[in-house]
């Protein structure tokens, strides 16, 4: 609960609050004491109380598989698609995750939030 409240108290709006972004680095789940699906449900949730066209949550990983950040992102009425697409990622219309392997969160924030500008999602 704690960690949903952190979540929920930090996240970033851009583009006039058409994009939420909550960061959920690796530090953050052991303060927390919490495991990764601990966080699933943060995006529809922001998505049910804001009046916002996308929100994403990125996701520090770093196991014996997989170094990067995963990124999940929802929507009602956008499709994602073409923002997965671009940086080789999947899903469905309103639903869709990507990974960015060897990132930082903030590199993955800014590459998002750049391509949904470039092709002209909001």
């Amino acid at each position: 609960m704690k960690l949903w409240g952190y979540l929920l108290s930090s996240f970033k709006q851009y583009y006039d609050g058409k994009v939420l972004i909550s960061k959920v680095p690796l530090a953050l789940l052991d303060e927390y004491n919490c495991i990764p699906e601990d966080i699933d449900g943060v995006n529809s949730f922001l998505m049910r109380i804001s009046q916002t066209a996308i929100t994403i949550s990125l996701r520090e990983v770093n196991d014996t598989r997989y170094h990067g950040v995963k990124a999940s992102l929802r929507s009602y009425g956008l499709d994602l698609i073409p923002l997965v697409h671009h940086f080789g990622g999947g899903g469905h219309k309103s639903a869709a995750g990507v990974f960015f392997p060897n990132a930082t969160l903030e590199e993955v924030e800014s590459k998002l939030c750049n391509a949904i500008i470039e092709l002209h999602l909001i």
